[in-house]
């Protein structure tokens, strides 16, 4: 077993907040890649993280940051 056992993610994920007009059937995803791109209301997506949606993944720092900023600026 790789590391007696304990699984490693050495993954890198990063958050982007981009604030722009776009139509999201327009773009050419690497279908490799990316599984699915949405377009979605940020309150909704908050809440997919707090009842800890299975197609999110857990990074509890970074989401925190992101709805910090998404509050400040729209609520």
């Amino acid at each position: 077993m790789e590391n007696n056992g304990k699984f490693l993610d050495n993954q890198f994920y990063d958050v982007y907040l981009v604030e722009m007009d776009l139509d999201i059937s327009k773009l050419k995803l690497q279908k490799d890649e990316v599984k699915e791109v949405k377009n979605i209301f940020y309150k909704d997506f908050e809440q997919m993280i707090i009842n800890k949606d299975s197609d999110i993944v857990n990074h509890p720092e970074e989401w925190e940051k992101l709805f910090k900023i998404l509050h400040k600026r729209f609520d």
